[in-house]
């Protein structure tokens, strides 16, 4: 396994570079601790391994907390839609409720279409 005052001068050593505005993509820094580091495969392998850990144990409260906001909004909004439908659709609950349906499953359909497309089509916008 990997030592931590390796692990700890390796990732030192990549948020140095990384402050100072030096990128590297999954390869180029998988090329760089192996030949700066002396490190073989299964060494090289432990340190991303690590870090990848590292990365998913900071990011899980953040994640944790948006999709419990999601599901809050979700809880408040479906029940209150649906129980909307009987007293707005004038006698025609079927009619009302299959435009419901549908708007919903629409909805669901192209939300992650349109924002994948406006993702890839302006990447580096906020």
């Amino acid at each position: 396994m990997v030592a931590g005052p390796l692990l700890g001068g390796l990732l030192g050593r990549v948020v140095t570079r990384r402050a100072t505005g030096l990128r590297f993509d999954g390869y180029t820094l998988q090329v760089l601790v192996a030949a700066r580091l002396s490190l073989g495969p299964g060494q090289t392998t432990a340190v991303f391994v690590v870090c990848g850990v590292v990365m998913v144990l900071l990011s899980l409260p953040l994640v944790l907390a948006a999709v419990g906001v999601l599901a809050f909004g979700t809880a408040l909004v479906i029940p209150n839609l649906s129980s909307s439908v009987p007293t707005m659709s004038g006698g025609r609950f079927a009619t009302a409720l299959r435009l419901k349906s549908s708007a919903s499953c629409l909805g669901q359909f192209l939300g992650p279409l349109v924002g994948g497309s406006m993702l890839a089509w302006r990447a580096k916008s906020p």
